[in-house]
């Protein structure tokens, strides 16, 4: 019974650690980096997931139709679970306005929870968004079922 708790605290400490890596800006879940060279159909989902994300955001954050979006996956930084499917996936969308040909980009964190639902934590910003909660309200309407 030690053994078990001596491993958790070094666990957790391990992760608690990790977490503070501000050059990462990865905090969700904690949980398991992903070799993605040995699970590409995992990435193929999580790149599938990440335009998904990508066309909510056009819908609920820019004022025009945009044009160019693109997402950007940090997947040194995806975490699974410890327990369950639970996913922590650090991300960039970029687009170009279609009025003005500006770039413009947010930068967050997308939690897939075990049940399914998503949350959204924003990070950064280029500005010119319609509100700095459009992406959050925008991933999170989705959980109400």
């Amino acid at each position: 019974m030690r053994k078990i708790i001596l491993s958790l605290i070094v666990v957790v400490t391990t992760i608690s650690l990790h977490s503070c890596d501000t050059s990462s800006h990865v905090s969700g879940h904690g949980g398991q980096y992903i070799d993605f060279s040995k699970n590409m159909e995992l990435k193929r989902e999580i790149d599938e997931e990440a335009e998904t994300v990508a066309s909510k955001m056009q819908k609920c954050c820019s004022m025009y139709v945009s044009k160019n979006i693109f997402t950007k996956v940090d997947y040194s930084a995806v975490q699974k679970g410890f327990f369950g499917n639970s996913y922590t996936i650090p991300m960039t969308v970029f687009w170009s306005g279609k009025i003005t040909g500006k770039q413009y980009y947010i930068r967050g964190i997308l939690n897939i929870n075990e049940d399914g639902t998503k949350e959204w934590k924003h990070i950064s910003d280029s500005g010119g968004l319609e509100s700095k909660n459009c992406m959050i309200n925008c991933i999170e309407q989705d959980n109400v079922k």
